[in-house]
C-alpha cells in the first residue's frame, strides 16, 4: 500500500515509488495512518478516555481501547450529602457523611443528596435544660426546648412552695 508500481517502458524494470497514501499499521492504538518512506506508520496515538474516574484505560493494538476496574480513585457518587467517595473495584462508593448537625437536640438535621443542603425539622424528643425544677420538652412547632415548672404545690396554703434547685423537690 505504500508503493506505487509500474514498468519503467524504457528499461523494462519494475519501479517502486514510496507515496504517502492512507494505510493501516494494524495498531488499533494508532490513527490517521500514513506511508512515509515506504513503510505504513501511525500517525497519532489513540486517545482512550471513557470519563469514568473508576476505570483505568489503556489501549491494546489488536483490540484497541480497554478499561479495568480501579479501587482508590477519587469520585463522585452523585449523594451532595457524602465527600470523600472512592472507587472500590470500579464503583464509586460514598465516602463519609456530611456534618449536618445545628447541636439543637429539639431538631431532626437531614441532607437533601440533590443539592446537599442541609435541612432541620423539628421532632417531640426530649430535652434538658439542666434545672430540676422544670419538665422539658421540644416544641414540634418552634423546635426549641420548652421548659414547664415541677408542681411544687403541697396544697397547704399556710405553707410557701418552692423546689429545690439542686435536687428537683
Amino acid at each position: 500500500a505504500c508503493t506505487d508500481e509500474y514498468c519503467d517502458l524504457s528499461t523494462g524494470d519494475c519501479v517502486f515509488d514510496y507515496n504517502e497514501s492512507p494505510c493501516s499499521d494494524d495498531n488499533a492504538c494508532t490513527e490517521l495512518d500514513a506511508c512515509k518512506n515506504g513503510a505504513c506508520l501511525g500517525a497519532i496515538p489513540v486517545t482512550c478516555n471513557d470519563g469514568d474516574a473508576c476505570t483505568t484505560d489503556g489501549c491494546d493494538p489488536i483490540l484497541g481501547c480497554t478499561t479495568t476496574p480501579a479501587s482508590g480513585n477519587p469520585c463522585e457518587d452523585g449523594d451532595l450529602c457524602t465527600e470523600n467517595d472512592t472507587c472500590v473495584v470500579g464503583a464509586c462508593t460514598a465516602g463519609t457523611p456530611k456534618d449536618f448537625n445545628d447541636d439543637n437536640v429539639c431538631t431532626e438535621d437531614t441532607c437533601n443528596p440533590e443539592d446537599g443542603a442541609c435541612q432541620s425539622a423539628p421532632n417531640t424528643d426530649g430535652c434538658d435544660d439542666g434545672d430540676p425544677c422544670t419538665t422539658d420538652l421540644c416544641d414540634v412547632d418552634t423546635g426549641l426546648c420548652s421548659t414547664y415548672p415541677v408542681p411544687c404545690d403541697d396544697a397547704d396554703a399556710c405553707t410557701l412552695d418552692l423546689c429545690d434547685s439542686e435536687t428537683g423537690l
